[in-house]
């Protein structure tokens, strides 16, 4: 209900959204009941038209500024996730995510998707090199990317491609194996590289099959030692998620992976 609107949201709502079919919807049965060869008619069905475009062209052109005025916009920290990559670690992650931002995977077989469909997450079943299916996420707004398949060399195309319709700043690959060797493309926008420099996919996946494995929200003083992984940052008073890479500084509560083989090295 409108109740349960913030009147900041509604204030927004009330400025861009569309009224234009009410006009047009009155303007079409009064033609019916006055005739479409009259003159009058006609002048005002070419004004109804003409409001209609330039109320359209007001519309978005005070959206972004009005956003940001009225504090409504969302923020990059704000958007929708994407996943490529079903594996245990990537589940819990999404489990994670869910809480605070939109999330969806994406693969191409149908049974995967039908298998994480059935842990309570969506799925899109279509080609992960396929532009389009980003182009559709952003309407969506799903605007970033966590790319975490157990291939290096897949992980890096995929983040290619999408970074050409996402943009490279919204795009994270996880390295997926330290013994496999990055492959040579020709980037005209890099990736950004996710957690640790040191952290892979395929290790992270063994300890959690060993049960060496785990996932905690620790606060930023928390996080020492090689066997903790920050992986997001909850940000925005809860309202949103930072990606974090290997330089980053949290001061928010972290999202970690804490791996036991590697807490005394």
């Amino acid at each position: 209900s409108w109740t349960s609107v913030p009147w900041r949201d509604r204030l927004y709502m009330g400025f861009i959204g569309p009224r234009g079919i009410i006009a047009l919807a009155t303007v079409a049965y009064a033609s019916l009941l006055v005739g479409t060869d009259n003159p009058t008619m006609n002048i005002l069905t070419i004004l109804t038209f003409v409001i209609i475009f330039f109320s359209g062209f007001f519309a978005t052109a005070v959206s972004r500024p009005l956003a940001s005025i009225l504090g409504v916009s969302i923020t990059d920290t704000q958007l929708g996730m994407l996943i490529i990559g079903v594996n245990s670690f990537s589940v819990e992650m999404a489990n994670f995510i869910s809480q605070y931002v939109p999330v969806s995977f994406v693969d191409t077989n149908p049974s995967v998707c039908e298998g994480i469909e059935s842990k309570g997450h969506i799925s899109v079943c279509a080609d992960v090199l396929d532009g389009d299916v980003y182009e559709e996420a952003i309407e969506q707004g799903l605007g970033r990317l966590l790319v975490m398949t157990s291939d290096e060399a897949l992980n890096q195309l995929i983040a290619e491609t999408a970074s050409t319709h996402l943009g490279s700043g919204h795009v994270y690959r996880a390295k997926a194996h330290k013994a496999q060797q990055s492959i040579s493309l020709t980037r005209q926008r890099d990736p950004l590289l996710a957690f640790k420099t040191d952290f892979y996919i395929t290790d992270a996946l063994s300890a959690l099959g060993s049960g060496q494995g785990s996932f905690e929200i620790l606060p930023p003083d928390h996080i020492k030692g090689n066997g903790v992984v920050p992986l997001l940052e909850i940000i925005d008073g809860g309202k949103g998620l930072k990606v974090l890479r290997p330089k980053d500084k949290p001061q928010g509560q972290v999202f970690c992976f804490l791996d036991v083989r590697r807490a005394g090295q």
